[in-house]
């Protein structure tokens, strides 16, 4: 019988994180445990599952886990197994694993399927999921970690509500194609998943080579009412076909502004700059996914809001 190295955070607190676990250990003749309290630990425990000629590691965390990740996955040439115990878990909704049926998402690694997805990177920084400049990353950055401990994805909502009151940076948007445009805030999709479930970029694909912008002319609360106006009422209705959306797909851009803005890479907050250069690695992320995407209907898009600490 294979048995896959698993590496997952003995520290978590939740009913999430205790499920996970017992999941685990019950299934311990499949999985070899390994215990990582700390992103350094993590790295060290796959450097040394590489040394013994491992080629798949399953991690059990979020898109934030994932995301530390990449660079070492793609360097040693690993394929990735994902257990998704994380507060939104976008990037497992993306390729279909089941994000509150445990032993639905460890089958998937089990059937073997394997896809390459691109990687995008900003100013070096990698993503495969997401990213966002401006104002998603401000309120990401604004949000306490205990607090999207204890609420997960409606943590998000007192920092949003800060955010959309601040006069929001001009910046000039530069594609390698050769397109040129002025925007608010800039929102990146290797996927057609933003921020949970929702279908934000609707024509995205993660094995393209392309990835989607959309570009904001337009900030502050009437931005935000305009957004979700459109498609609570319409689910089906494309974001960039608003008057002050504009849908981009692009190898790479330049973004520019004279004020420094916030980024974040895949739900975390990475810092921020006044000039951002996004390109595509050539190298490809290897993970396992159904050979068919299972749905995550609403009842497990529900149990996002039962969060657990990446590490």
């Amino acid at each position: 019988m294979k048995r896959y190295p698993l590496i997952f955070n003995p520290n978590s607190r939740g009913e999430k994180a205790s499920k996970a676990q017992q999941f685990f250990f019950q299934n311990a003749q499949e999985l070899a445990l390994y215990a990582s309290q700390s992103v350094e630990n993590a790295i060290e425990l796959i450097n040394h599952f590489a040394d013994q000629g491992e080629k798949e590691i399953i991690l059990s965390g979020g898109d934030g886990t994932l995301n530390q990740m990449i660079d070492l996955f793609l360097d040693r040439n690993l394929t990735m197994g994902i257990i998704p115990t994380g507060t939104m878990n976008v990037y497992a909704r993306e390729l279909g694993i089941p994000t509150t049926n445990l032993e639905k998402a460890f089958q998937t690694i089990k059937d073997e399927h394997i896809s390459e997805v691109d990687v995008f990177r900003i100013n070096g920084a990698p993503f495969v999921q997401m990213a966002g400049i401006g104002y998603d990353a401000h309120i990401i950055q604004e949000t306490c970690p205990k607090l999207k401990k204890k609420l997960g994805p409606l943590a998000y909502l007192q920092s949003a509500f800060k955010v959309f009151g601040l006069k929001p940076p001009s910046m000039l948007i530069e594609t390698e194609e050769g397109e040129s445009l002025d925007g608010a805030f800039v929102l990146l999709g290797n996927g057609a998943l933003y921020g949970g479930h929702f279908e934000v970029f609707r024509d995205a694909k993660n094995n393209d080579g392309l990835l989607d912008i959309l570009v904001v002319k337009k900030a502050g609360y009437q931005a935000v009412i305009d957004f979700a106006t459109n498609y609570l009422t319409d689910p089906s209705f494309p974001f960039e076909g608003a008057d002050h959306i504009t849908h981009i797909q692009t190898k790479g851009l330049r973004v520019t502004s004279k004020k420094e803005i916030p980024v974040e890479l895949d739900g975390e907050y990475a810092g921020g700059a006044t000039e951002f250069t996004i390109t595509r690695d050539e190298r490809g992320l290897k993970t396992f996914k159904p050979v068919e995407k299972i749905s995550n209907d609403w009842h497990e898009a529900l149990g996002a809001f039962s969060s657990i600490s990446p590490w």
